[in-house]
């Protein structure tokens, strides 16, 4: 039998716990409600659009992996965004271009959340703290073809739990993989998803998902990663191009925001974390072509 990690003896988590059993059968319908009954297929691109995306794909996994270094008590996201801005001007020459930047009306080339933040976070001047939890999030367009990723770590030394959480997450994607196949549906990794975080004492966000990208940042269909029944409809085929981005919390399974809809939190004010990869299809599987599945520190 799997031993419950000790934080799930803790009463004030039980009183959460018995809070989310109540509100889950709710939530779920009030969640199909809103989610397309008929959900329009992933795009098919092709060859020439598939080198250019696993190109796009390769520059973000650099910055990304750039970033996540520098990454310790101090540093602040303003920080980051500065690197990120001397990593596309440095690379503009090769059509190298920040997929995020304008974006609805968005200001920066990245997207850093922190603790209990886990989507749209501030770049402001705030330094990062030991056992901060944070994620960065940013794009890459190159020529037309856009990628979307984001890895997330523990600063400095940090608390159990929230490594804990970082590497649950991380194994999954990882883990997820070999369910994306050629004539499947998506509807399997949210069993996965959903099952891995439950196992692991963790919780899943069910208010957000992963999307179809490609000739655009966000496109058609939306894929949330709990096992909603219109996934059943999405068939993977070869040349689908589009991300798996979960979102693991110490206790909330929903978001809330704070008068500012850009900016989500966990309904409990629990850390939460996420990573994000951009998946290529293949005739012999899912191709990891932008993110980090492979680094924990």
């Amino acid at each position: 039998m799997r031993k419950s990690p000790s934080w799930v003896e803790n009463p004030h988590w039980q009183f959460l716990e018995k809070i989310r059993r109540e509100e889950e059968c709710q939530m779920v319908l009030a969640n199909e409600v809103f989610l397309p009954k008929h959900p329009k297929p992933l795009r098919v691109y092709d060859d020439m659009f598939q080198t250019y995306a696993r190109e796009s794909g390769r520059y973000l996994t650099e910055l990304l992996r750039l970033l996540e270094v520098v990454v310790q008590p101090g540093v602040s996201p303003i920080d980051l965004e500065k690197i990120a801005r001397d990593f596309f001007q440095f690379h503009a020459s090769k059509g190298i271009l920040p997929a995020f930047l304008g974006v609805d009306g968005y200001p920066n080339c990245i997207s850093v959340t922190k603790n209990n933040c886990i989507f749209h976070g501030p770049i402001d001047d705030v330094p990062f703290v030991e056992w901060d939890v944070i994620t960065i999030d940013s794009g890459v367009n190159y020529r037309w073809a856009n990628t979307d990723a984001a890895v997330s770590r523990v600063v400095g030394m940090g608390l159990p739990i929230h490594h804990h959480l970082v590497h649950t997450l991380e194994q999954a994607l990882k883990r997820c993989l070999p369910l994306l196949v050629p004539g499947e549906t998506l509807y399997q990794q949210g069993v996965f998803f959903l099952e891995t975080a439950r196992n692991a004492g963790l919780h899943l966000i069910r208010d957000c998902n992963g999307h179809g990208v490609g000739a655009n940042l966000h496109e058609d269909p939306w894929i949330v990663h709990w096992p909603a029944e219109y996934l059943k409809q999405i068939v993977l085929q070869p040349g689908n191009i589009f991300t798996l981005e979960p979102i693991f919390t110490e206790t909330s399974d929903l978001s809330i925001s704070h008068g500012d809809d850009f900016v989500g939190y966990t309904k409990f004010g629990d850390f939460g974390a996420y990573r994000e990869i951009t998946i290529l299809m293949t005739e012999s599987g899912a191709e990891v072509i932008a993110g980090v599945v492979d680094n924990y520190w």
